[in-house]
């Protein structure tokens, strides 16, 4: 985004802001919105060329913040800066929101859990969206160029306020790292039944790790997730 060093800063300054405010509501959103005048963005003395590029990318940057692992309530705040974005827009006709089929099923989830957790108005914009066929399903989440290590950085470094915290640990029930920590512990116990006297199972004074360690491991990883889950859809069903 360095044609126009702003857009991220802008962006980023009104989700921080909703997040500031605790709520999920559409209402709450729209006032910020209006209260930072985010209306008159497109406005300016730019020629139509440039203003199709900034609103693709405006729109570009935002997408990232309506997928995992950003918190709940900044993936809705993302939504409703998507559909606020995408109806001012001054483009005609409209440029439309760019998502990748890999994305997909995360929106669908996601959209789901708006309707379990009763946001009603949060699936409705979602929905709006839909009906005015505001997104451009493509192969990939943007287009493929020859850019810089730098530059891609640049362009895909985000906030650390704004990721979910059970992220952290859903890292450790990635099916490779289960897999590796299985291994390990397999291997553990075959190398304490080699310096035991009976080498068919290992000596009780050595055995300090159950045998269930791995499986027991995932299976609190699972219920955390699941608590962590529950706790954040009562928190906002409320708001």
């Amino acid at each position: 985004m360095n044609g126009w060093p702003g857009l991220r800063t802008d962006c980023e300054a009104l989700l921080t802001r909703f997040q500031q405010a605790e709520s999920v509501r559409f209402e709450d959103f729209a006032l910020l919105w209006r209260q930072n005048r985010f209306d008159t963005i497109f406005y300016g003395k730019i020629r139509t060329p440039e203003q199709i590029k900034f609103t693709k990318e405006a729109l570009a940057l935002v997408w990232p913040y309506f997928l995992p692992p950003y918190t709940f309530q900044i993936r809705v705040g993302a939504l409703y800066l998507l559909y606020g974005l995408y109806n001012t827009q001054l483009c005609q006709p409209k440029e439309k929101i760019r998502v990748a089929l890999k994305d997909w099923a995360e929106v669908s989830k996601f959209k789901q859990e708006l309707l379990d957790a009763q946001h009603y108005d949060a699936a409705y914009i979602f929905r709006k969206l839909r009906m005015d066929k505001a997104f451009y399903f493509t192969a990939m989440p943007k287009f493929l160029s020859f850019r810089t290590k730098k530059n891609m950085h640049a362009n895909t470094e985000m906030k650390r306020e704004f990721r979910d915290p059970t992220d952290r640990v859903a890292m450790l029930c990635h099916e490779n790292f289960l897999e590796e920590t299985k291994n390990i512990h397999e291997h553990y116990k075959r190398m304490k039944c080699l310096i035991s006297m009976d080498q068919s199972q290992p000596d009780k004074a050595i055995s300090l790790i159950k045998d269930d360690f791995a499986a027991k491991f995932q299976d609190i990883i699972l219920d955390y997730q699941q608590w962590q889950k529950k706790k954040m859809v009562y928190h906002f069903i409320f708001l």
